[in-house]
């Protein structure tokens, strides 16, 4: 019995593990492609590591509204297929809707 609740705790740990990750690498990649330099020279500012957290922070919640909320019911292959392709949608909105939100203070 002890097992078993070892494993669901490790379970819960990657549920926000991995989507956390995600967002960091995905978020990374459209930094690098931005604008056409292909490089990281957008590290060196402090400025950008804002727009950098708030991209990431609007992916990830995006990922863990859809995988606890939306998905509970999906298993296996679905669940990641919908599970990429909501997030993405659900996260670009999340995004522009905070920096339209800024925007209008």
């Amino acid at each position: 019995m002890a097992a078993n609740v070892f494993l669901s705790e490790k379970k819960k740990k990657w549920r926000v593990i991995t989507p956390a990750i995600c967002s960091i690498l995905t978020i990374m990649f459209l930094f690098f492609i931005d604008e056409g330099s292909y490089s990281f020279k957008w590290m060196h500012q402090k400025e950008n590591w804002i727009a950098f957290a708030i991209y990431v922070i609007g992916f990830l919640v995006s990922q863990l509204i859809t995988s606890l909320i939306i998905l509970r019911n999906y298993r296996g292959r679905n669940k990641v297929r919908l599970l990429s392709l909501v997030t993405v949608a659900l996260g670009l909105f999340f995004t522009l809707s905070f920096f339209s939100f800024i925007h209008h203070l």
